[in-house]
């Protein structure tokens, strides 16, 4: 009987394998965060709400299937490239969520859903101004650590290492959109889905350019802290202006085309799958 790493190594794709292990992954999420809850301050939390389930199920599935999950290459270059590529993409992030809104109300006050809506979106600047710390800039560096350091970098190793392995034999485009998929449905923001979905996406276009999840890594952290740092503090972006599907639009074109330029320039690894 072939064991469960003959089975990736010559070319079986495990989406079912992927679905169960994200699923557990954020299952474990909502444990430890209930668990650790009472014991930790609020960005202490998120890290290892982060760490715990993603390392803990990486790591076991990595054992389990054999997976290699490479880095890649990392250069000077790659690590400049993906910064730039971080914030360009967070800025087409911004315009995407500005336009989601937009829609989003829409259809709520279509089904008669606006109060609700209306609700979840305070909630939801609620819940993102007691994380930010918009109002204490000495504290950057912890925010920094709790949302864009931990996620970017345990993220990828989870979506982009362990599960790109699972289904290494699936062509691009089928790996690309479905762990995009996966990893915008598990946020569990309808706001930021379709921006979460399309970052998830191309982050596996990075991973597969660069031979391993570490330079996506690089592109996911500067993502975070562009829209949890710079953005944020650019001034206020709230008011008509702001939520005008113009401005919007403008922003998720430019940083989208930045991107895709950007992403020309990161060097090809030689050893991509």
């Amino acid at each position: 009987m072939r064991s469960p790493a003959q089975h990736v190594a010559q070319g079986k794709p495990r989406w079912g394998t992927l679905i169960v292990l994200a699923l557990v992954a954020q299952v474990l999420m909502v444990v430890v965060s209930v668990v650790f809850s009472p014991f930790l301050s609020l960005h202490a939390l998120l890290i290892v709400a982060t760490a715990v389930p993603l390392l803990g199920v990486g790591v076991v599935a990595q054992q389990r299937w054999g997976l290699r999950v490479p880095m890649g290459d990392a250069t000077a270059r790659h690590v400049g490239v993906a910064l730039l590529m971080g914030v360009s993409l967070g800025v087409m992030g911004t315009g995407m969520a500005g336009l989601s809104v937009t829609v989003i109300e829409q259809l709520a006050g279509a089904l008669g859903a606006s109060e609700w809506f209306a609700e979840f979106v305070a909630s939801r600047e609620m819940m993102y101004e007691s994380v930010l710390l918009l109002d204490r800039p000495a504290l950057i560096p912890v925010v920094l650590l709790a949302v864009a350091v931990a996620p970017g970098f345990l993220e990828e190793y989870f979506f982009r290492g362990v599960l790109a392995d699972l289904v290494a034999a699936s062509p691009q485009w089928l790996r690309a959109v479905g762990i995009g998929v996966v990893f915008g449905v598990v946020h569990g923001d309808p706001v930021a889905l379709l921006p979460l979905t399309l970052l998830g996406a191309l982050l596996l276009l990075v991973r597969d350019r660069t031979g391993g999840w570490g330079v996506a890594a690089i592109v996911h952290f500067a993502f975070n802290a562009n829209n949890a740092v710079l953005l944020p503090r650019l001034g206020d972006m709230g008011g008509d202006a702001s939520e005008s599907v113009v401005l919007m639009s403008a922003l998720t074109l430019g940083g989208a085309a930045v991107s895709a330029l950007l992403y020309t320039l990161l060097p090809r690894s030689v050893q991509v799958d």
